[in-house]
């Protein structure tokens, strides 16, 4: 699913437990989707074409863990030039399944509507 800019999300803490009373820590921060921290992502995938990441993250709207997978579309120098962040509630999801799904489900959606240039 495409995530909206408004979404709010948070990373997952995955430092070291507490010690002593109180409830474990869970969330890390907020995610900017704009300028995500690469340095909580993975890199799941690569080509000379787009950059593939992922993170597990909290989805405070669905009240849930999910895997985010920000896509980032490379230009000829091999740069950064657009993204599109991803999600799926299915945490155990590969990234290369998931985007291959919403590039054929937009380019099938792309041929019904008579539009020509697919942008997938």
């Amino acid at each position: 699913m495409l995530i909206a800019p408004a979404t709010r999300l948070r990373y997952l803490y995955e430092g070291p437990k507490r010690v002593g009373k109180g409830a474990p820590k869970r969330y890390d921060g907020k995610i900017d989707l704009k300028q995500p921290d690469f340095t909580r992502f993975e890199l799941a995938s690569e080509s000379a074409t787009q950059r593939i990441y992922s993170a597990s993250a909290n989805c405070v709207f669905l009240k849930a863990t999910i895997r985010l997978f920000y896509v980032q579309y490379l230009d000829a120098q091999g740069q950064g030039q657009s993204y599109r962040p991803y999600f799926s509630t299915d945490v155990d999801l590969a990234a290369d399944t998931l985007v291959s799904y919403y590039q054929a489900r937009f380019h099938r959606t792309a041929e019904a509507g008579g539009v020509s240039d697919s942008r997938c």
